[in-house]
C-alpha cells in the first residue's frame, strides 16, 4: 500500500516526465483524512472578514504579500485560486515550508497566508496572526467554534482542504480493496483515532474506493484548469 498526499493529483501535469501514471497504475482505496487550510492574516493588516479583505484587495492590488510554500505547488496553486474567485491580485511570496512562512507572517514581512491550524496553533491562541476564514466549505475548528469558511462569507465556489489517502497497484483484486476500505472505515469510528484529529484540526475521511477515484479526477481536472489559466511551471 501507498500513503501520499494529494501532490498526486497535479505532479504530473507540471512536470513533463513522470515514471508512472497514477490513474493507471494506482488503485484508490481510502480517503484518511481531510485538513482545512485557515486564511490567516498579520494582524497590522487592517481586515478581520473575508469581506474585509476583498475590499482591502480591491482597492490595493498587488500590495498583500501572500506566502506560498515554494511555486507552482498545491499551496501555491490553491492560492491563486481563491484570489481570482475573489476578483483581488495578490504579490505571492514562495518560502520552502511553514516554518519560514511562520516567522514572515508573524514579523510582518507577508500580510497573508492559508496554512492549517496545527502549523499555527500557538500563534493564533496569543494573537500573533489573526484568523479570517476557513478554506473547506463545509468545515469547522472546535478550536475557533465561531470561525466560518470563505464560501459561507462571500465566495461560494470555493472549497479546498489538504488530504492523504490509500493506494493500492492497478490490478489489485477488487474483494481486497474493498476489504482494505471497510477496515479503514471501521478504524475513522474508533474514538481515539476521531479525537487525534480533532486535536490537530483535522476531520475523518471516509467513502468508498469509486467515491475516492471520482474525487481524485475531479480534483486533477480543477487543477489542471489553475495551471492552464495561470501558466504556472513548478520550481525544481
Amino acid at each position: 500500500m501507498l500513503m501520499i498526499s494529494g501532490t498526486i493529483t497535479y505532479s504530473d501535469l507540471l512536470k513533463n516526465k513522470q515514471s508512472y501514471d497514477w490513474r493507471k497504475d494506482l488503485a484508490p482505496v481510502y480517503q484518511l483524512n481531510r485538513t482545512t487550510g485557515i486564511l490567516m492574516v498579520n494582524p497590522a493588516l487592517p481586515v478581520r472578514t473575508v469581506a474585509e479583505y476583498i475590499a482591502y484587495g480591491k482597492a490595493n492590488p498587488g500590495k498583500i504579500n501572500y506566502a506560498t510554500v515554494g511555486t507552482g505547488g498545491i499551496v501555491h496553486l490553491i492560492a491563486e485560486l481563491m484570489h481570482s474567485q475573489m476578483g483581488i491580485k495578490v504579490t505571492y511570496v514562495p518560502y520552502k515550508g511553514y516554518g519560514p512562512i511562520t516567522t514572515a507572517l508573524v514579523s510582518g514581512d507577508v500580510q497573508a497566508a492559508h496554512p492549517t491550524y496545527k502549523a499555527f496553533q500557538a500563534f493564533i491562541t496569543s494573537g500573533k496572526v489573526r484568523p479570517i476564514a476557513l478554506t473547506a466549505a463545509n468545515a469547522r475548528l472546535p478550536q475557533l467554534p465561531n470561525l466560518r469558511s470563505i464560501a459561507e462569507e462571500g465566495v461560494p465556489e470555493f472549497d479546498n482542504f489538504s488530504w492523504v489517502g490509500i493506494f493500492m497497484p492497478s490490478g489489485t483484486p477488487v474483494p481486497v480493496i474493498n476489504r482494505m476500505n471497510a477496515e479503514f472505515n471501521k478504524a475513522r469510528q474508533n474514538p481515539d483515532v476521531v479525537q487525534k484529529l480533532t486535536d490537530l484540526g483535522e476531520t475523518p475521511g471516509g467513502g468508498s474506493p469509486e467515491e475516492y477515484r471520482r474525487f481524485l479526477l475531479n480534483t486533477s481536472e480543477r487543477l489542471a484548469k489553475i495551471i492552464k489559466d495561470t501558466g504556472i511551471e513548478l520550481e525544481e
